[in-house]
């Protein structure tokens, strides 16, 4: 939070008090407490130069800036506070209102929370699997820009996505994927509505189809029953054979 002032004569007698009425430019930079999110203090500072009215064209001579108190700003909400500061040995506090320039003003207001990150890892039972599946956060990691005709047994249509694990594998160009890689295909009908999840987990380190978990459901209600649940399940394993470490997604995403 910064602030300027420039005083001058009787004008800065109700702002700051001055001994000799002397003209000065003072300046405050105040940073944020980190125990009060409303407060603000910082170091009061003069700065001496060539007045405004001599400058007349010619570069300004500014010396070196003096700190001569302290400042606080304290607010009440977005609209009010008070500046309290001592300079020159003399403390006073002073109200405070915003500024508008113009309506509708912008509103104060805190940043809002950052949301956090879709679980990297992925449950390997049934019942966890599909609440994640409903829960839909899979959407945020990387993945295919659109839906597309499979080019497997999946019906119809499809769109897969890879876990953080598995995309920085697949980006570093690996060949044999970290347990924990997981990928997700939204599985759709002709008319591009979803029907259902088919999910490979990587449970173990190796490069055999029982090294990976697989789990397919043809349906959106939560207690669905799968058409594939476990490790190295033959249908899966021998369609997912053709791809690297059993992924067949391509990479970089089809856009």
């Amino acid at each position: 939070f910064s602030f300027h002032s420039y005083a001058h004569g009787s004008a800065h007698q109700s702002f700051f008090q001055v001994a000799d009425g002397t003209p000065q430019w003072l300046s405050g930079t105040a940073t944020q407490s980190a125990t009060d999110a409303k407060k603000f203090s910082g170091a009061l500072l003069r700065t001496t130069g060539t007045p405004l009215a001599n400058i007349n064209g010619a570069p300004a001579a500014t010396g070196a800036a003096e700190t001569v108190g302290m400042l606080d700003f304290t607010f009440a909400d977005g609209q009010t506070g008070a500046m309290r500061y001592t300079l020159d040995g003399k403390t006073q506090e002073k109200p405070i209102k915003r500024f508008v320039y113009a309506s509708p003003q912008t509103v104060c207001a805190p940043a809002p929370a950052p949301t956090p990150p879709p679980p990297a890892k992925v449950p390997v039972d049934a019942t966890s699997l599909n609440a994640f599946l409903q829960a839909g956060t899979y959407k945020a990691w990387a993945g295919e820009a659109a839906i597309h005709p499979a080019n497997s047994p999946h019906p119809t249509n499809v769109r897969s996505f890879a876990n953080p694990i598995l995309e920085a594998a697949m980006r570093a160009g690996a060949t044999n994927f970290p347990v924990d890689s997981a990928t997700v295909k939204e599985m759709y009908t002709s008319a591009n509505q979803l029907r259902g999840w088919a999910v490979g987990v990587k449970t173990q380190t190796g490069a055999g189809a029982n090294d990976w978990y697989w789990y397919e459901v043809l349906s959106l209600a939560p207690n669905a029953t799968p058409v594939a649940n476990g490790n190295g399940v033959g249908g899966c394993a021998g369609c997912h054979s053709a791809g690297v470490d059993y992924v067949r997604t391509r990479f970089p995403f089809q856009k």
